[in-house]
């Protein structure tokens, strides 16, 4: 038991260590995700185009039927 208690201390203070090296690392990436196309406004057509599948009618659902 005695052996067993600083290992498993160790391996603990080892992955905090990891993990704290993970955290620092994120923030270091070049700042926020540039936005795509910055000087371009999408045109009527592209945002019609774009927005088509949402402006569908849903689909028909499956009838639930109460021995499902």
């Amino acid at each position: 038991m005695i052996t067993t208690s600083p290992l498993a201390d160790a391996t603990s203070r080892s992955e905090g260590a990891l993990t704290l090296q993970n955290s620092a690392s994120q923030p270091a990436a070049p700042g926020p995700a540039p936005a795509p196309a910055p000087g371009r406004r999408r045109s009527a057509r592209a945002r019609r185009r774009r927005y088509a599948q949402l402006e569908q009618p849903p689909r028909a659902r499956r009838i639930a039927f109460p021995g499902d």
